[in-house]
């Protein structure tokens, strides 16, 4: 970040001065815009010192500013509010801005010429300004990428494709890991009859892909790709040069700036520099400063540990079913698509050990009997660890195909055995076909309880159901719908909801997020009774957003851990949180998060998180990222 005068002079003193500079920007672009109150200035940028002291530092950085910037540029109104008078000033930022505002998508990018504040580290500020600096950073990137991509819909719609392919080109510039925009610049190239392009994009971003995460393009972006080269015949001429030539002739103009007034010289402020980044992917060191400070934290971050790389799976999966059997430290991954073939179902029982740090090994699991569940994806699973049996309901045999209602169990072996499948019958009124459900198993009363789901298509489903088994074989039971009186409320009915069981009280523990809204957590409780009843628990400071957050409860019951989530401006996290939930409702619950390093597992949601009794530690498995899918494995002791 620097400071230059309208003469291209820079002012290196107000540039060395990073405080003083960011409290510039902070004036310049806060929002809303115009005065600013000293208290809360005084707060952002000298938390540390006594109310009196911090005004008193506030003070003396506002008489320097005056002398950096012309004493007509720093206004006050009464004796608490200041701001800048921005007639003498530009800012890139506010320039990128206006050219959104003014529907010049082109503009606003070229004026884009890096994050906000990038590389900017500012000693001895609050979080809020920190965050701010986060929150504005995605913010510009994510409004200019949304500007691009509409304008090239619009220039598209026009029949203008050379001109849609400049502005989709340079949306796949600024976000090289959007998948969605590189399709629609696919689409583009196409059109056109330049198959070059559009198989150099695919290309660039199945590589960028690969090289940052380890994953493959989705089957949705796959499938595009195959299906508009089969389109064109590959024996006829393509339009090589065609994008080339729109870019080259469409370059946005220089611009000339009004005149500059008389006065104070106009200070442009830089605010905008080095290469683009999408914010959202890796923890800055702005982010990880103010974890640290963060009331209630250890001092040092914790580390996770990896376990399994994306690259080290024997197969990559989208939507399989995970249990951890906490007695031998191992994962069982069932079934799923594979994500180079969305179409064909993966029929296979691998079993990851080595969670505990020795050697990891990944092995596929021999499986027998008179009849096998057939291949499918996002079914639920849970683990009986008295007999080592897991259960596995429902789940989708295709994209496009209905879900299933039927119940098998895997029986348990040893490490070298074949372990066998028996299709466990069902009696009376069941759950309604589905998939991705929640499925658990209490030991103590010997059944299963499984909540929610989709039924493969558009309807969402928030009721729970209870199956007794008839004896310890486990072969039958019958199930029964829990019925739930919502006289005093009950969770609202969000597709994004995380959902945990508590063995310890056998109660149904739901996470339910909200657009804007912090994160309600109930519970349900008395299951067994004529009518059960949702409670809400009253949390602090509990995270806003956080659609599908990965959750697992503690044994005791007084603890979840939750993972990641992404907000309603789809902003994906890595945030690791403790929920400390006591064995009364009523006394409420406090979320805390946790502080790691940034070396870790990506930003991601609906992974699948378990808790290792044997360890005390937390496993981490798979997850999503946008249209990603991943399979890696991490693990963390808190």
């Amino acid at each position: 970040m620097e400071a230059i005068a309208a003469d291209d002079r820079p002012l290196d003193d107000l540039s060395r001065h990073t405080k003083r500079l960011a409290l510039v920007v902070y004036l310049a672009c806060a929002r809303p815009r115009g005065f600013h109150r000293r208290d809360k200035l005084a707060a952002l940028f000298w938390p540390e010192l006594p109310d009196e002291r911090a005004r008193a530092a506030l003070r003396t950085t506002l008489s320097r500013l005056r002398d950096d910037l012309g004493a007509d540029l720093v206004v006050t109104r009464s004796a608490e509010e200041v701001a800048l008078d921005m007639s003498g000033l530009s800012c890139d930022a506010l320039a990128v801005e206006a050219a959104l505002a003014a529907g010049d998508a082109l503009g606003a990018a070229e004026r884009l010429v890096g994050p906000f504040l990038d590389g900017v580290h500012v000693d001895g500020v609050a979080e809020a300004f920190e965050s701010w600096v986060d929150e504005e950073r995605t913010r510009l990137h994510r409004e200019v990428v949304q500007a691009l991509v509409q304008a090239a819909h619009r220039e598209r719609d026009a029949g203008r494709l050379d001109a849609a392919i400049v502005r989709a080109e340079r949306a796949t510039a600024l976000a090289p890991l959007d998948e969605a925009v590189a399709r629609l610049a696919i689409q583009l190239h196409v059109a056109v009859g330049d198959r070059g392009s559009a198989s150099r994009i695919y290309d660039r971003l199945r590589d960028k892909l690969a090289r940052e995460f380890g994953i493959a393009p989705s089957a949705e972006t796959a499938s595009v790709v195959e299906a508009l080269e089969r389109s064109v015949p590959r024996g006829v001429p393509t339009a090589a040069g065609r994008s080339e030539r729109a870019l080259r002739d469409s370059r946005p103009t220089s611009v000339v700036t009004d005149a500059m007034p008389e006065g104070p010289a106009r200070l442009s402020l830089a605010v905008l520099v080095g290469g683009a980044a999408i914010a959202t992917m890796l923890a800055t060191a702005l982010t990880m400063t103010a974890l640290r400070r963060r009331e209630g934290l250890a001092a040092s971050p914790l580390a996770w540990q990896p376990v399994a790389s994306h690259h080290g799976t024997p197969l990559h999966l989208i939507g399989p079913s995970v249990v951890l059997d906490s007695a031998e430290d191992a994962l069982l991954v069932m079934f799923g698509t594979e994500t180079m073939h969305p179409q064909r179902l993966n029929g296979r029982v691998m079993r990851l050990v080595g969670l505990r740090g020795e050697s990891m090994t990944w092995t596929t699991v021999e499986t027998e009997g008179d009849r096998f569940p057939a291949p499918r994806w996002l079914a639920a699973a849970t683990l009986d660890p008295t007999r080592d049996r897991v259960f596995l309901h429902g789940g989708a045999f295709g994209s496009t195909s209905p879900c299933s209602s039927d119940l098998w169990m895997l029986g348990g072996a040893g490490p070298s055995q074949a372990r066998r499948w028996h299709q466990v019958a069902q009696r009376g009124p069941r759950p309604s076909a589905r998939a991705s459900h929640r499925l658990a198993f209490d030991a103590a009363t010997n059944r299963l309880l499984l909540h929610g789901g989709n039924d493969c298509f558009t309807v969402h489903m928030h009721d729970t159901w209870i199956f007794a088994f008839d004896d310890s074989t486990q072969r039958s039971g019958e199930w029964r719908l829990v019925a739930v009186d919502s006289t005093d409320g009950a969770p609202p009915q969000s597709a994004g909801a995380a959902v945990a069981f508590d063995p310890a009280r056998a109660r149904l523990i739901r996470i339910v997020p909200g657009a804007g809204l912090r994160a309600t957590l109930w519970t349900l409780r008395d299951l067994n009774a004529a009518a059960a009843k949702w409670q809400r628990v009253d949390c602090l400071d509990a995270p806003t957003s956080h659609f599908g957050l990965a959750v697992a409860v503690e044994p005791s019951g007084e603890v979840l851990w939750a993972f990641g989530g992404y907000d309603d401006d789809s902003r994906y996290s890595r945030d690791v949180w403790r929920i400390d939930l006591g064995r009364d409702e009523r006394a409420g619950c406090r979320w805390t998060r946790l502080l790691t390093d940034d070396y870790g597992p990506p930003a991601r949601s609906d992974a699948t998180l378990a808790w290792s009794g044997s360890t005390r530690a937390l496993v981490l498995f798979g997850g999503a990222f946008q249209t990603n899918s991943l399979n890696d494995v991490w693990r963390l002791t808190p």
